[in-house]
């Protein structure tokens, strides 16, 4: 009887967790101007279509099953974590824009709500790029 308490007790207090959570989050959403980031391919929006590299994603099954219905560039098949959170929390983008730049010619205010420099094959180690000889 003791444990079942304890475990609606445990559950409940999660809920409330959970809910204040939330509140908080939206709450803050209208402070974040914008979001710039720097990654892996775990948030690579498909920056490596744009440059030299051996690692992409722009072929299938990558976004088959996607938002797009075919390859992006993604390592995912959809958007990232990083764009669903941006979603939530980034006021000045569109919903449903991306966070990746469409065109390293981009520039002005297509760039303020925030920006990916993800590249897959990126690291800040030196050993990171030995294997295919490539550092960017």
């Amino acid at each position: 009887m003791v444990a079942e308490y304890d475990r609606r007790l445990l559950v409940m207090l999660l809920m409330l967790f959970l809910r204040c959570s939330i509140n908080d989050l939206v709450v803050k959403a209208s402070q974040v101007p914008a979001m710039f980031v720097f990654g892996d391919s775990i948030v690579d929006t498909g920056n490596n279509n744009f440059i030299n590299s051996i690692a992409k994603a722009n072929y299938y099954p990558h976004g088959c099953d996607s938002f797009s219905r075919f390859p992006t560039g993604r390592f995912c098949n959809g958007k990232t974590v990083v764009e669903k959170n941006v979603q939530i929390v980034v006021t000045s983008l569109v919903a449903g824009e991306m966070l990746g730049i469409p065109d390293p010619a981009t520039t002005g205010d297509k760039l303020s709500g925030g920006v990916s420099y993800a590249s897959a094959v990126s690291g800040i180690l030196d050993e990171t790029g030995r294997q295919i000889k490539l550092q960017i």
